[in-house]
């Protein structure tokens, strides 16, 4: 399922993408986004006293995906 028409972007799939406040309600949602519509070179950016459960529970989300 993607979620961002390629022909409607002004960057490539392999480019890198720094998110902010990645650990954060909205910005582990963009990860979660990002990730389904192929972009794979994402820096993830937290603060040190975030809690990383949503971006953990996004990550190995994707991780079974891609093992199925």
């Amino acid at each position: 399922m993607n979620f961002i028409r390629p022909d409607s972007l002004i960057i490539q799939e392999d480019d890198c993408i720094l998110v902010t406040g990645a650990a954060g309600f909205i910005g582990c949602r963009v990860v979660d986004a990002l990730l389904k519509s192929g972009f794979q070179n994402l820096r993830c950016l937290t603060r040190p006293s975030s809690k990383m459960n949503r971006l953990e529970k996004v990550l190995r989300a994707i991780r079974a995906a891609h093992k199925s």
